[in-house]
């Protein structure tokens, strides 16, 4: 009787015969630390690793303008930011800046894409609303892989969100205006491959 009130209280259920507990509860840490040579299951309190060699953002709606970030794997990045101008230059008016990415910024990035395993998303395919914006995340790593992952902006989706709203925090930095010219749809930094596979 004692045992079973302990297993309820702790969520210890057994220990295998290499003394490393079975289930997750208060004791696995507890068992690693007293047991250090024992092998341990502790991949599930390990930040999973990946390393990218460019990523990208493009959050341009067709009617209203927006925002788009590069960055390669040197930590430089451009962003474009693109307004409707009604001046002279009617249409489409973008702004290109320049903007050199911290060691921080970069390694956050790639932890929130491991984190949600960005190369095995899967967003369903649905028919666009009237005005909906639709953002792609397009990320290449040093393994060579690589994805193309789009999502219309009412589309709920947990993995996609994370990853989008930090891109978007890094579109709004402050950078060296290098271009003001009118909107070339279809630009894309030296150096930047865009991936050909979509994952959407």
């Amino acid at each position: 009787m004692e045992n079973q009130e302990k297993q309820r209280s702790t969520g210890w259920e057994g220990v295998s015969s290499s003394g490393v507990v079975k289930t997750v509860g208060r004791l696995n840490l507890a068992v690693a630390m007293h047991n250090p040579g024992a092998p341990q299951e502790l991949s599930r309190f390990e930040e999973p690793q990946l390393a990218l060699r460019s990523f990208a953002l493009n959050d341009i709606h067709a009617l209203y303008g927006g925002r788009a970030l590069w960055a390669l794997e040197d930590h430089s990045g451009i962003i474009v930011v693109v307004t409707r101008s009604e001046g002279a230059h009617r249409g489409f008016w973008e702004k290109r800046y320049r903007i050199a990415l911290s060691e921080e910024q970069w390694t956050d990035i790639e932890k929130l894409a491991a984190r949600h395993s960005f190369f095995d998303l899967l967003v369903g395919e649905r028919l666009g609303l009237p005005d909906e914006g639709r953002p792609i995340i397009e990320m290449t790593a040093t393994d060579g892989r690589s994805a193309r992952v789009q999502k219309w902006a009412g589309t709920k989706h947990p993995g996609f969100e994370p990853i989008y709203r930090r891109l978007w925090e890094l579109c709004r930095l402050d950078g060296e205006l290098i271009c003001e010219q009118p909107f070339v749809w279809d630009w894309r930094p030296a150096g930047y491959v865009s991936p050909q596979a979509d994952a959407s």
